[in-house]
């Protein structure tokens, strides 16, 4: 159960920084052929991008990006997370998407 709302997590936290950069500065061929799945490599783009991050993004990123980009949840399914991890992560994703609407209003509005 963790590992797939860890996995679930991983998605939202690169959708959420795709969108953002898809708002600002990129297109989804972009993405496509210069972040993939990189979770990393996202998250850096939105930063040079203007993105504020919540606090621990980069240190979620960090955890989830080497088993997300190898497939690692599908592979390892069994896998064991500390136990806080999963209820921090979707805080932290819940926050980027907040950031991300507001940042997307802003622009609406300006």
């Amino acid at each position: 159960m963790q590992n797939s709302a860890l996995h679930s997590v991983a998605i939202v936290v690169e959708l959420a920084l795709k969108s953002y950069l898809l708002s600002v500065a990129t297109s989804d061929e972009w993405n496509r052929d210069h972040i993939r799945h990189d979770l990393d490599k996202a998250l850096s783009y939105a930063e040079l991008a203007g993105l504020t991050p919540p606090a621990g993004l980069r240190e979620l990123t960090a955890v989830l990006h080497p088993h997300f980009q190898r497939g690692g949840f599908q592979r390892e399914p069994s896998r064991q997370w500390p136990d806080t991890l999963t209820d921090e992560a979707c805080q932290i994703a819940t926050a980027l998407l907040v950031e991300v609407k507001a940042q997307a209003d802003f622009r609406q509005d300006s």
